[in-house]
């Protein structure tokens, strides 16, 4: 991967991808064909922006997989054997947001859903919790790890794996995946943006909210923002635990930090139906299941009806 080039404006620019929670269930009673929790619509519009937009970074906010059959709690049994074909297309379709945006630096956040894999195996396999390859040194990712399993270093993607963790963008701006939720239509970052110090920007909630507050210190005011840009799962009930109603959003985050004036940008792209509009231009996703169907080798998988 080649270094993205400083840019003439001095403007650094970042994309912000939130919950996708990648997986499947079989439509039982038949168990012939995989229905997704992710929108592959929603994803590919996404890539196809990104293609566009050409972020110095790129954050996955975490909970990119769901990872139904590791949850402690009881979960449907058409969830399970769907690990597999969740972790092949989303690799796959990282992979074409790799191909799109050759030179971006690339950061997957590991989110309370991806937890659920390091905690089953802790539980069930817990000898298995720290295996690696006989050839491989200290330090390198166990065997059951998401960045082992979805081939992340293949990809040049960087992951953060602990769930708890802050990631900074650029020493300035705070990245995390999140817990808290409050119930309501902006509620959580008016509730965060109270005792907020930096912008900041996480996932976890699957709502499209933004807030600002103005700091006052010696060097003058500066705007700070609390901002979560929503999901990229389905959003009609499909995501297992979830009602059938759900205050649910899609979108993007965008970050922007001007070098020459030392001020930062935060703003959020919705996403309906599959299509992004983004400074006048429209970025329309498709439904790629036969292509992922053929290269994934899964060809189980189909659209939704």
């Amino acid at each position: 991967k080649q270094a993205m080039k400083p840019r003439r404006d001095k403007i650094l620019r970042a994309l912000f991808i939130p919950d996708s929670q990648h997986g499947f269930r079989w439509n039982a009673p038949d168990f012939d064909r995989l229905e997704p929790f992710h929108d592959r619509v929603a994803f590919d519009s996404v890539c196809e922006f990104a293609s566009a937009f050409q972020p110095d970074t790129i954050v996955l906010l975490g909970d990119m997989l769901d990872l139904a059959p590791f949850s402690s709690y009881p979960t449907d049994p058409a969830t399970r054997q769907t690990t597999q074909p969740a972790l092949a297309e989303l690799h796959w379709q990282l992979k074409q947001l790799r191909k799109k945006c050759p030179r971006s630096k690339i950061v997957f956040l590991g989110g309370n859903h991806e937890l659920r894999l390091q905690k089953s195996t802790k539980s069930n396999l817990e000898e298995a919790s720290y295996l690696r390859n006989a050839d491989e040194k200290r330090g390198q990712d166990t065997v059951f790890s998401v960045q082992r399993l979805l081939a992340l270093d293949a990809l040049d993607i960087d992951y953060v794996a602990d769930y708890d963790d802050d990631w900074w963008l650029w020493n300035r701006i705070r990245v995390f995946h999140g817990r808290t939720v409050r119930a309501g239509g902006g509620s959580t970052v008016a509730a965060r943006i109270k005792s907020a110090t930096h912008s900041e920007v996480f996932g976890h909630i699957h709502r499209v909210e933004l807030a600002q507050k103005t700091l006052h210190g010696p060097k003058g005011q500066k705007v700070i923002t609390s901002m979560t840009p929503g999901c990229l799962c389905l959003t009609d009930g499909s995501i297992p635990g979830a009602s059938k109603i759900q205050d649910w959003q899609q979108g993007v985050g965008i970050a922007y930090v001007d070098l020459e004036h030392d001020t930062e940008h935060l703003s959020l792209v919705s996403i309906h139906g599959g299509t992004l509009v983004h400074d006048g231009r429209v970025y329309m996703g498709q439904d790629r299941a036969q292509e992922i169907a053929e290269e994934t080798g899964f060809l189980q998988i189909k659209e939704r009806p």
